[in-house]
């Protein structure tokens, strides 16, 4: 098992990833020097400050179990420095979250006092409430559970019928992140002792597929930026009608996407993509021809040497779908279908410069739908 000193190394190198120095964050709390003492910050620790803390916990045994006094209060420290990462990471985006929970004033409390509410809220266009919890192994990834104690799931339920309500789990050892919902589909085990709850018994909630959905912690954001926020809609730029329709395809109405510039020495790109999970893709977007609509796909030849991820293809008088296909698999295809093989060279127009593809022969095609909300801004 890590030792509490390996713990704090993992914690203080998540910190500084994100600019977060542990002693100024330690000193925003109350007793901050004492605290440094009981996270090992500060080596200096004598009989004085085993009677301080033990007047200052009074009523844990429950809480600690079969820890010390010490290492429970060392797990409490540690755990506000984790929680305290994703506050002031979601409070970097303008997110507007507060610290819940009987320890959001970061004080050692007596047992009676500990609740079991929720670590953190964001409050916006609809409310999020946010337990975090930390690994510091790959428990989670090898187990295919993590552990809620002291029935924090069936408040954490509780908390889910009035707001959506989710479980961060901030996996230390290798910096990243799962969120899950909290509803009444969670699957659990039986109640079963753990030793990194001092031998407490916990509730294991699985995993939907298994294992952990781990992400960068960098995501988190939009994440919970799509949660919070409504998605709202607004007119087309009638000067740039296909960027700004584009525009709100991937940030609105797929959403957990945000539109980026394209490099300049990008040929066929006109946008690219981020995504929650920080894929990029580079998108390629046309207007369908006004006489063949989506009759037709319209490809110029020099898109043999296509630089883009995914090429879209949108008609404004057949707003309820959006064709796309893959830059890769149709350069292949121009190549074997049209250089080759020739068998493309009767779609190819009067000046030989285009490709005027029927639907059906766009390799990998595939129609998407628009939703009725979206088509009433056009």
């Amino acid at each position: 098992m890590e030792t509490s000193e390996e713990r704090l190394d993992l914690v203080i190198a998540l910190l500084n990833d994100y600019d977060i120095n542990v002693f100024k964050l330690i000193q925003t709390y109350e007793d901050s020097e004492f605290l440094l003492r009981i996270v090992g910050l500060d080596p200096t620790w004598d009989e004085v400050h085993d009677e301080k803390l033990a007047k200052l916990l009074p009523g844990t045994a429950h809480h600690r179990d079969s820890r010390s006094l010490k290492e429970y209060a060392e797990s409490l420290v540690r755990n506000w420095l984790v929680e305290d990462l994703i506050y002031y990471i979601l409070k970097g985006y303008k997110l507007n979250v507060k610290r819940e929970g009987s320890d959001s004033k970061r004080q050692l409390l007596e047992g009676k006092a500990v609740s079991g509410a929720p670590d953190l809220k964001v409050e916006d266009k609809k409310n999020l409430w946010i337990e975090v919890i930390a690994s510091y192994t790959p428990y989670w990834e090898k187990n295919g559970v993590y552990d809620l104690r002291d029935k924090k799931l069936i408040g954490l339920k509780n908390k889910s019928k009035e707001d959506r309500t989710v479980v961060v789990g901030v996996s230390l050892h290798n910096k990243s992140f799962f969120m899950q919902g909290i509803d009444s589909s969670l699957e659990t085990l039986d109640e079963t002792e753990w030793e990194k709850f001092g031998n407490k018994y916990t509730t294991k909630v699985k995993f939907p597929d298994g294992k952990p959905n781990l992400k960068p912690i960098n995501a988190l954001p939009n994440l919970v930026l799509n949660i919070v926020q409504e998605k709202i809609y607004k007119p087309l730029d009638q000067k740039n009608k296909m960027e700004s329709f584009m525009t709100q395809y991937f940030e609105v109405h797929r959403g957990g996407c945000m539109v980026l510039e394209p490099s300049e020495e990008t040929t066929h790109v006109k946008m690219r993509i981020a995504t929650n999970d920080l894929q990029h893709y580079a998108v390629h977007y046309q207007e369908a021809d006004e006489k063949l609509g989506n009759g037709a796909v319209i490809i110029p030849l020099d898109h043999v040497t296509n630089d883009y991820d995914f090429g879209f293809q949108f008609d404004f008088n057949e707003k309820d779908r959006i064709l796309f296909w893959e830059g890769s698999v149709l350069k292949h295809h121009i190549i074997m279908n049209l250089q080759k093989h020739k068998v493309w060279e009767t779609y190819l127009d009067n000046k030989r410069e285009n490709l005027i593809l029927p639907p059906k022969y766009v390799p990998n095609l595939k129609v998407l739908p628009i939703s009725e909300k979206f088509q009433k801004i056009m």
